[in-house]
């Protein structure tokens, strides 16, 4: 599943699964056409976003034993940092780079202020609003403006209810009548 992509890479980061059946964050450039996928983050990671200019990554990883964001230097060598405190999921730069945003176990959305200079450094994670989202395994359950003053959520219909799945069997033979 593609989780970010940064059009002044090309760069497509995505959810691999390993030969160990562990999900890890990928990596495949697509300016190169004989790019293999290549793994950035090997520790049971997922739903990586690129920061604006490229060079840091937020994801989401169990390695502490809950589900925490992380930051690290992108592409190459450098520095980890814990964003999130008491766990966290679906991490996004704002679109200038200097906050992270992401939804915490308790549903409520949170904001990080980041200084991205020679090194990366984060402050006290904040509350901004308490979220209602619909249950899902997928990436992009809130997706920040560009400004990060409004957010697109995918919320549940009705109180609590989410809606119904209708499947079509054999639709294609249907077509002719």
């Amino acid at each position: 599943m593609a989780t970010s992509f940064w059009p002044l890479g090309p760069v497509l980061l995505f959810n691999g699964i390993t030969p160990r059946e562990t999900i890890e964050v990928m990596e495949l450039r697509l300016d190169q056409p004989s790019a293999e996928p290549r793994a950035l983050v090997a520790t049971d990671a997922v739903n990586a976003a690129l920061s604006p200019d490229g060079r840091f990554i937020v994801y989401v990883s169990s390695e502490s034993g809950r589900s925490e964001i992380y930051a690290r230097s992108f592409p190459g060598q450098g520095g980890k940092w814990q964003v999130s405190a008491g766990g966290g999921s679906d991490p996004h730069f704002s679109a200038d780079g200097r906050e992270i945003f992401y939804r915490a176990p308790d549903q409520k959305v949170m904001v990080v202020d980041v200084k991205a200079g020679a090194g990366f450094e984060t402050g006290v994670p904040k509350a901004l609003f308490l979220g209602r989202f619909q249950p899902a395994t997928a990436r992009n359950r809130f997706v920040p403006s560009g400004d990060g003053q409004r957010f697109l959520i995918v919320a549940p219909l009705g109180r609590d209810a989410m809606a119904p799945t209708t499947v079509v069997l054999n639709w294609f033979a249907g077509l002719g009548k």
